[in-house]
């Protein structure tokens, strides 16, 4: 019997001893995923600092340069546009905005009508050829087609097997499939 009593004294020790250490391991883990949390926080707000100190400093150097470059009445309506909270690529949008309008502007002082809406479409052609790659769909120079003139060329041209000409047309049908005036 005093066998069994010490093997108890002694699996109860070890018991307790093995608790413990699971404490300790647990506790040790714990604290080694609080410090890897504390570490990425500090890494996140490293970055996130050193992203803003970038973009600051970029903003401030396009501000230079446009103030340096640009006419008052570009700063003017630049001031005017600014809402003080733009990205990088927003303030130049801005800055370009500015110009652009002061420049229409000063040309138009003494400048007929139709010369500065020839400018303006000849800018935003090369805008939209240099922004997106394409330039503007020419309508021709007869100006504007009655509705007759453009069902015969797109007839003409599903006709020929332009299979968008012909999709248009379907489109274009009425929802009853009947005629579309009576005859």
């Amino acid at each position: 019997m005093a066998d069994e009593t010490v093997l108890t004294e002694e699996e109860e020790q070890f018991g307790a001893w093995v608790d413990e250490l699971e404490a300790d391991v647990m506790e040790a883990e714990a604290e080694a995923d609080h410090e890897d949390e504390r570490e990425e926080e500090q890494k996140v707000a490293r970055k996130t600092e050193q992203f803003v100190t970038k973009e600051e400093f970029q903003i401030e150097k396009m501000e230079a340069s446009f103030e340096k470059n640009a006419s008052d009445e570009a700063k003017e309506l630049f001031s005017i546009y600014r809402m003080g909270d733009e990205s990088p690529a927003q303030l130049k949008r801005i800055m370009q905005l500015a110009v652009t309008k002061a420049d229409e502007t000063a040309k138009r002082k003494g400048v007929p009508e139709e010369e500065v809406e020839r400018v303006a479409s000849e800018k935003a052609a090369k805008m939209a050829q240099d922004e997106y790659g394409v330039g503007p769909i020419s309508g021709g120079s007869s100006g504007k087609q009655t509705p007759e003139e453009v069902f015969d060329a797109l007839r003409a041209q599903a006709k020929a097997g332009d299979t968008h000409a012909a999709f248009v047309l379907f489109n274009g049908l009425p929802a009853t499939g009947g005629p579309s005036s009576p005859e």
